[in-house]
This record gives structure tokens, sequence and C-alpha cells, in this order.
């Protein structure tokens, strides 16, 4: 099957091709500017996921459509160490 040339034009998150609408694409995002919810609609069909992040603004969890929770935990960052220093740094 011969391959059909087509253009693509990406304008405030909707994907058109030849003037037909493909698919749009929303973006929310929270008070630290972190993506909060993505929602994605193509032929017809649309679906969400939405994310969360911690203090730190690191992933914390997302949402898939689904309803499927995925997690992301961190360890602690340690601090530089504290204790008595013995012997010599060269």
């Amino acid at each position: 099957m011969a391959s059909k040339e087509r253009s693509f034009n990406a304008t405030n998150g909707v994907v058109t091709g030849y003037g037909t609408i493909l698919s749009s694409y929303g973006y929310q995002y929270d008070e630290c500017n972190n993506l909060s919810k993505l929602t994605c609609s193509v032929a017809g069909s649309s679906w969400n996921t939405t994310y969360t992040c911690d203090k730190d603004n690191r992933p914390k969890k997302t949402i898939l459509n689904s309803g499927v929770e995925i997690t992301n935990t961190y360890n602690a960052i340690p601090l530089p160490y504290q204790g008595a220093r013995t012997g010599r740094f060269f």
C-alpha cells in the first residue's frame, strides 16, 4: 500500500491533518506549575491522567483513566556528615 503524505499542525493542543481534527490535548497545572491533569482526545475517544506532586515538586502519584494508581516514593536525602572527624585529610 502506498503511503500518503500528511501535514500536521499543532495549535493550542489540537492536531489537525488537512483541516480535520485528529486529536486534542488539554493541560492543567497546580499552583507550583506542575502538570496536574492531562486530557487527551483521539478519534472520538478521550481519557484523563491525573498527577500529584510532593512538597519538593517531585511526582508523587499518577492516576490513569482506568483507575490504576502509580505511586512514587523517595528515600530521604542524607545530610552531610555531622560527627567528629578523626585522622588527617590530605
